[in-house]
Order: structure tokens, then C-alpha cells, then sequence
């Protein structure tokens, strides 16, 4: 068994953090219905500056099996980095 240890920059850690803010806010929406993800497109300008990075998401559309999900990262208000993401809702319909 090999065992890996990851080490991630800031950069990497920033798009995971909008990641997990997207699929939060997709999980929300779909409630009580569970999510898994489709597809994720991000797009870094790079991290400039100091202090915390902040994210914001929103819901573009909500279908019957799929929700359509966008977000930015700032850091210092300035966006450092955007993402798009879809993801399938798993419903009792989905799984007949």
C-alpha cells in the first residue's frame, strides 16, 4: 500500500474552499434531495494580496434532475477567482 501525502498552496486551496461553497449552496437548494457533482469549471487570475479569501455563490438555474451553480473568491474585494459548477439532483425519479 502506498501512502501519499498532498500538499496544497494557497491558489489550490482557495479553489477548493469555492468549490465546497458551491456544492453548500447546491446542497441547499436540492434539499432534501442529495447532489453529485457533473462537471466544475474554474478559472484562477491568481491570489494578490493578503488576508482572508471570501466566496460568494448563487444558483443560475434549478431543473427537475440538474442545478447550474456559479461563484467568485475575493480576496481584498477584488475577485481572484470564478467557477462554474453542475451538479444532478438524485431523487426517487432519478433512481426508478
Amino acid at each position: 500500500m502506498t501512502s501519499i501525502t498532498l500538499v496544497a498552496n494557497a491558489e489550490e486551496t482557495a479553489a477548493l474552499g469555492l468549490a465546497s461553497a458551491l456544492r453548500d449552496a447546491a446542497e441547499s437548494a436540492s434539499a432534501p434531495d442529495p447532489i453529485e457533482l457533473v462537471s466544475i469549471s474554474v478559472d484562477m487570475s491568481g491570489l494578490k494580496g493578503d488576508g482572508a479569501v471570501s466566496y460568494e455563490t448563487r444558483m443560475d438555474r434549478k431543473t427537475r434532475t440538474l442545478i447550474f451553480a456559479a461563484g467568485t473568491a475575493r480576496r481584498g474585494g477584488v475577485i481572484v477567482m470564478t467557477a462554474t459548477a453542475v451538479y444532478r439532483r438524485i431523487t426517487e425519479e432519478s433512481n426508478a
